[in-house]
């Protein structure tokens, strides 16, 4: 019966250092991007709040750094539609002053990082948004619904921010 609790507690001693080591060990995505040279996403932006438009923006800044930093180029479209290209304007009721100054700040920002910025025509006319209004640094589309279907079927992997 010792002999047993003897190598129990060897047994776990031996692995308790491979246990803390593993849960130390620096985040990262290698078993996702294995194999990546690029990645192509797009972004469907689709929010009509300020404030959580500059807490995505945020992460996609960070979702760029996160790429480069483990060797994939990153090849990145956000595409503003509905609601988030009155956020995306000046002048916009949605947004103060403030609000408006840090996202024009994002967009040069992401643009800088190589991100390419697009907003929907359509959505534009709907929310009776003058095309001079639009935010510097973003590209005004047809339609953005045409677009997505476009960068998906070219490989783009799409992902949802509402």
């Amino acid at each position: 019966m010792n002999k047993i609790i003897s190598v129990v507690l060897f047994v776990a001693l031996m692995i308790t250092p491979l246990v803390v080591t593993a849960s130390n060990a620096a985040p990262d995505d290698h078993r996702a991007l294995a194999g990546l040279t690029t990645g192509k996403v797009v972004f469907d932006v689709n929010i009509s709040s300020p404030g959580t438009m500059l807490l995505y923006l945020n992460v996609v800044q960070k979702t760029i750094a996160t790429l480069k930093a483990q060797g994939v180029t990153p090849d990145v479209i956000l595409a503003f539609r509905g609601g988030a290209v009155s956020v995306m304007s000046k002048n916009s009721e949605l947004n103060n002053e403030e609000e408006e100054n840090q996202l024009i700040q994002r967009v040069q920002e992401l643009k800088k990082a190589g991100a390419y910025l697009e907003t929907c025509n359509v959505a534009a006319e709907i929310y009776a948004i003058d095309k001079e209004d639009i935010f510097p640094g973003l590209v005004l589309v047809g339609n953005t619904f045409a677009s997505l279907t476009g960068y998906q079927n070219k490989g783009y992997a799409l992902i949802p921010l509402y």
